[in-house]
């Protein structure tokens, strides 16, 4: 299950509280040529993201769902720093 649209429809309709950034790792792929939307691990996509827009961690969180190595990976590096992380795999290890 995919949760883009969902949270695509959120971002629509609170601009001011949801940002929605989706994005491929693949996206030289011939099979992402049409794909507009942000490309690069989300590792490092997730703390570029986190510099911009700086928002407050007391009421940020940073829902996180895909690869355990990806999830691990962003979890180590951003929740000592204070961030609240709610994660989802979608096939175990």
């Amino acid at each position: 299950m995919t949760y883009d649209c969902d949270l695509a429809k959120l971002a629509a309709k609170h601009p001011d509280t949801i940002e929605f950034i989706a994005t491929v790792s693949g996206a030289d792929d011939v099979r992402s040529r049409e794909w507009k939307g942000g490309n690069g691990r989300v590792n490092a996509v997730a703390r570029k993201y986190l510099e911009k827009f700086d928002l407050p961690k007391e009421s940020t969180t940073i829902y996180l769902r895909g690869h355990p190595g990806m999830i691990e990976d962003v979890k180590g590096r951003v929740a000592p720093n204070g961030w609240k992380i709610i994660k989802e795999r979608f096939w175990k290890q």
